[in-house]
Parts: structure tokens; sequence; C-alpha cells
């Protein structure tokens, strides 16, 4: 069961949708927002380090828990969540208990 009051931090949710340059490539863009109520757990997966070009950077990771709905039944993978005007990747979503609350693991954009 789900302690409502736990969510306490406001979360904008930005679907990532696809679309085409003048060249032809694919282009990402975020648009379609969703504002919801999350809990932040930022200790639960900590930061690590990522070597990318030879050189390590630090990679912090979060999780934010938000209540079930049909509005967010089509997270994915690829969208993003906006919060304290910082943004995070969703790496995985995980749905908590039969359409209750969905856990969404995030890497924080830099």
């Amino acid at each position: 069961m789900m302690r409502i009051g736990r969510l306490d931090r406001k979360i904008t949710i930005e679907f990532r949708t696809v679309a085409q340059d003048a060249y032809g490539s694919a282009t990402y863009t975020y648009g379609t927002t969703f504002a919801a109520w999350a809990k932040l757990e930022n200790k639960a997966t900590g930061s690590n380090e990522n070597e990318t070009d030879g050189l390590e950077k630090s990679v912090q990771r979060v999780v934010f828990l938000i209540r079930y709905s049909t509005d967010v039944a089509s997270i994915t993978s690829g969208d993003r969540i906006n919060y304290d005007g910082k943004y995070y990747d969703i790496e995985n979503v995980i749905e908590q208990g039969r359409n209750t609350s969905l856990r969404l693991l995030c890497k924080l954009v830099q």
C-alpha cells in the first residue's frame, strides 16, 4: 500500500517523440508533458562512475516513485523527467503491484 503523503515532489514527465529533419535523419524531441507527485529516492541506487571517451564521469542515479494512472501507463525508458530544473533520463520503468505505482529508475543528464 502506497502512502500518498510521501509523494512530496512535483515532477514533469516529458514523452520522447521521433521526428525527421530536413536530411531524413531521426531527431528526438520531447513533448506532451504530464505533471505528477513523486517520492524521490536518491540514495537507493547511489552514484557510480562511467568512462566515456577515456574520461571518468560521476553518474548520479535516482528513483522516482509515482502513482499509476492511464496518463503515465505509456512511460518508457526513452522518456525523461524534469525535476527542480534538472533533467533525468528514464532508464527503467518497474510496475509496483497491480496498477498501483511505478518506480522510475533515472540518470541525471549533465
